[in-house]
């Protein structure tokens, strides 16, 4: 095979570093990390707020933060009890809900779930014994909702809160809003618990020098 011209082999030399960096250009990575928000004490109807968990930022050498995912998979767990006491029949309705909402460290929104579930019952008039059960009353042991949602940031202000030495600390809070009608004595039992992924997006940092037209390349070798 015969050997190529210099003027051809710069040719091909310059093709294929243009390649390559147009093959750097396309270079992207991900990490993951998972934090554990534990159950709470009852929220009785109020708001708790969770222990802060904290996840390392993003520090790699020479790679440059492009976005941050995060995903919220919350739930909530406990009790509905309730009794008709009065002398006629009831339908009680009970919607079991409540927010959890994961935080940046200046407690400003970064996502919220509301799990839910409902439960619907048609009891007697009072039947004498305020049990919570019977024919008039009714208890639901153990009760849970779930509910997952994701985003992605973007913007300068948090690829920059992300980014650096050690860790972030992110702070969530749930809020109780169960509530029901029908029953004249009731007591809804709400605990909350979440598992957070956030995952780091990124790519290299160095942006490649454009590559030259085939117009200019061949320009130089006539």
């Amino acid at each position: 095979m015969p050997l190529l011209k210099r003027c051809n082999r710069g040719l091909v030399a310059l093709l294929a570093l243009s390649l390559g960096l147009l093959a750097s250009e396309a270079r992207a990575a991900s990490v993951s990390y998972f934090g554990t928000y534990p159950l709470t004490q009852y929220l009785n109807g109020g708001t708790r707020n969770f222990p802060a968990f904290s996840f390392p930022k993003f520090d790699v050498h020479g790679q440059c933060l492009t976005s941050v995912c995060v995903t919220v998979d919350g739930g909530l767990a406990g009790f509905i009890s309730f009794e008709n006491f009065q002398p006629t029949p009831a339908t009680v309705n009970v919607t079991y809900t409540g927010t959890i909402t994961l935080k940046r460290p200046d407690n400003s929104t970064i996502l919220a779930v509301q799990p839910l579930t409902t439960t619907t019952d048609n009891v007697t008039a009072y039947d004498g014994g305020a049990d919570y059960g019977g024919t008039s009353g009714k208890t639901y042991p153990n009760v849970n909702a779930t509910e997952a949602d994701s985003l992605c940031l973007s913007s300068n202000a948090d690829l920059a809160l992300f980014t650096g030495a050690g860790t972030i600390a992110l702070p969530a809070s749930a809020l109780d809003q169960a509530s029901q009608t029908g029953a004249s004595g009731w007591s809804i039992g709400v605990q909350a618990y979440a598992t957070v992924k956030l995952t780091y997006n990124y790519q290299d940092c160095t942006t490649p020098a454009e590559p030259k037209s085939w117009g200019r390349i061949k320009s130089n070798y006539r």
